[in-house]
């Protein structure tokens, strides 16, 4: 007689086949898992990707825009370049945005004199910046790390690079700076301008109130002269800001008489001495660039990207106003400009 399995082997063939069972729907559940985390970290690092690209695509927008300024001799906030816009006009996504600044607005760190900047520390402190280091003493830590000798300023036993400043971040390694004295100063200088130059020059029209303030009351004049032709610069700017059809600065108006008229003041000996001073400080041409572009709200790294652009040689090609190109006329600038500095960050 033939007789079956015992019940204890058909038990434990039973368990065997259930724990079979479910080590396959572990093993299932775990491969569907790791699947969709795979698409998930796929999907990311493509949206990643694509934030990126669109980013760096707005450099290359920002340093076309500047390019292609019909009057590249003139800068002004007038021009298409300047300012703040979104990107959709170039690209397909929402909540980017793109800023174009000049670097011709802003102090030159290592073109300055050291009076120039005490007076500039002195003026960002009576604007409520709350320095934490004298402006004397942090004028003459930067002179000293460029290699100079000032005549104010506590002394110091400080090592001091003796060479021009690269970056503006290597202001925090100088004497008697701190963190935020840093942020409160960095929004107004800069390390770039034309080769060959030994002064500060300005654009006059896009250099902020506390640069042009501090430029003008270093000079040698009295202090009535130096108000009245401050006041009357900054009132005349004033007016163009608010103005619906501006009269930004021009070329010609980059000698003593033309200034004097445009902005309403009288040619006394006394303020035709201080204005001729005044010009060779001044322009109304600006050759760096900071382009900046940035997501509204980011997720993902970097949150933005800022170049500063430039000229690699100085504008030697005289500018042409027409050029063809594959895709018809277009203007140029003769700058030739290029990336010279690179950030990004969230």
């Amino acid at each position: 007689m033939k007789l079956g399995n015992p019940p204890g082997d058909q038990g434990s063939v039973l368990i065997a086949s259930l724990w079979l069972m479910l080590f396959l729907a572990l093993v299932a559940v775990s491969v569907g898992v790791r699947t969709r985390l795979d698409a998930q970290m796929m999907s990311i690092q493509l949206r990643q990707q694509e934030q990126r690209e669109i980013l760096e695509s707005g450099i290359q927008i920002g340093r076309f825009l500047i390019e292609t300024d019909p009057d590249a001799n003139e800068d002004s906030p007038r021009d298409g370049w300047y300012g703040a816009r979104a990107l959709t006009d170039w690209v397909e996504s929402e909540g980017y945005e793109l800023e174009i600044r000049d670097e011709d607005g802003k102090l030159n760190l290592n073109r300055a004199s050291a009076d120039q900047l005490r007076h500039f520390f002195e003026i960002l402190s009576t604007r409520g910046a709350a320095l934490e280091t004298d402006p004397a003493d942090l004028a003459a830590g930067i002179v000293r790390w460029r290699g100079e000798t000032p005549s104010f300023g506590s002394a110091s036993t400080w090592k001091h690079k003796g060479q021009p400043f690269e970056t503006l971040e290597e202001l925090l390694l100088i004497e008697n700076i701190s963190p935020r004295d840093f942020a409160s100063i960095q929004g107004y200088l800069t390390v770039y301008g034309r080769q060959g130059e030994r002064i500060p020059r300005i654009n006059l029209n896009t250099v902020s109130e506390e640069v042009l303030e501090a430029l003008v009351m270093s000079l040698a004049s009295d202090d009535f002269t130096k108000k009245e032709f401050l006041r009357a610069l900054t009132a005349y700017r004033s007016r163009q800001k608010d103005s619906p059809a501006p009269r930004y600065f021009s070329a010609a108006d980059l000698s003593t008489a033309p200034l004097l008229e445009r902005i309403g003041v009288s040619s006394t000996v006394l303020m035709v001495g201080l204005v001729n001073q005044f010009l060779q400080f001044a322009g109304v041409d600006s050759s760096y660039f900071t382009v900046t572009a940035r997501v509204k709200d980011p997720v993902y790294r970097p949150g933005y990207v800022s170049a500063i652009v430039g000229p690699t040689g100085g504008r030697a090609v005289p500018f042409q106003p027409a050029q063809l190109t594959l895709s018809g006329w277009a203007f140029f600038r003769a700058d030739h400009l290029q990336i010279i500095n690179w950030q990004e960050g969230l």
